[in-house]
C-alpha cells in the first residue's frame, strides 16, 4: 500500500513538473512573441522612436557628464561618410562640371 502510495505521489509530482515546465515554455513563447509584435509595431507606426530614444539617451548622457556613454552613442549612431554617401558629390555631377568647365 506504502510503495502504490509513493508511485502516485511520484507520478503526481511528475506530472506536476511538467504542467509546470509546459507553463515556463508557454510563458516565454508568449514573451518573445510580444517582443516581436513590439518590434513590428515599433517599425510600421513609429519608425522614428529608435532615434528619439537614442537622442535622448545621448542628452542624458550629457546631463550627467558620462563620457563613456557619450562615445558609445556616438559611435554606435555615427555614420562615416564615403565619397558616395557625401551630399552632392557622384560620379555625374563630376561628369557634369567637367563638361561645364
Amino acid at each position: 500500500m506504502l510503495f502504490l502510495l509513493s508511485s502516485v505521489l511520484y507520478i503526481l509530482l511528475e506530472m506536476c513538473y511538467i504542467l509546470q515546465l509546459g507553463c515556463y515554455l508557454l510563458y516565454v513563447g508568449f514573451c518573445v512573441y510580444v517582443q516581436n509584435m513590439e518590434k513590428i509595431i515599433t517599425k510600421d507606426f513609429y519608425p522614428d522612436l529608435p532615434k528619439l530614444q537614442a537622442q535622448a539617451e545621448y542628452l542624458n548622457a550629457i546631463e550627467r557628464k558620462d563620457t563613456q556613454k557619450m562615445w558609445e552613442l556616438q559611435r554606435k549612431f555615427s555614420r562615416k561618410r564615403t565619397a558616395l554617401q557625401t551630399p552632392g558629390v557622384c560620379k555625374i555631377n563630376f561628369v557634369m562640371l567637367l563638361i561645364h568647365e
